[in-house]
């Protein structure tokens, strides 16, 4: 498999442009992580929005969604 066809295989397995119950999503982290992992999808991509400023602590965030990934085998990308 050349180097792009492995670039967009990976781009289109993951959950991109998720949101989560710290803004305007239904799922909390840990549920979509686990979907993520049922589904053998092997990255998520939270993007949360954020207007003026955060109304949630974002390191706490960036920390929990990284914890949670790790333990079920998913990579995931914070923005």
């Amino acid at each position: 498999m050349s180097r792009p066809e492995a670039l967009d295989r990976y781009r289109w397995s993951g959950l991109w442009h998720v949101h989560t119950d710290c803004t305007d999503g239904a799922n909390t982290v840990r549920e979509l992580i686990e979907f993520a992992a049922e589904q053998a999808f092997p990255v998520v991509g939270f993007i949360e929005h954020i207007r003026r400023e955060a109304t949630y602590d974002f390191e706490a965030f960036y920390d929990r969604c990284h914890r949670i990934a790790a333990d079920h085998g998913v990579r995931c990308i914070v923005g």
